[in-house]
């Protein structure tokens, strides 16, 4: 699982130079887990691409109401 966390976090860091990137996480067999810390790392107004399945915390969610993230599901 840290290997995952850190593969997403460099990707994260990649992308967020770009002002309103869409941010694709993919989880590869199993659920993935989003937390307050992943949303930390995007910037207000980008859109957070993730799977079916994907698991997203009560406080990460509030965060992205809050920074008017995008949450798309695909």
């Amino acid at each position: 699982m840290a290997d995952k966390r850190k593969f997403t976090y460099e990707i994260l860091q990649n992308l967020m130079h770009a002002k309103k990137a869409s941010i694709l996480v993919e989880a590869e067999s199993s659920k993935r887990v989003i937390t307050e810390s992943d949303i930390n790392g995007l910037k207000d107004g980008q859109e957070l691409i993730l799977s079916k399945g994907d698991i997203i915390t009560p406080l990460a969610k509030d965060r992205l109401k809050q920074r008017k993230i995008t949450l798309i599901v695909k």
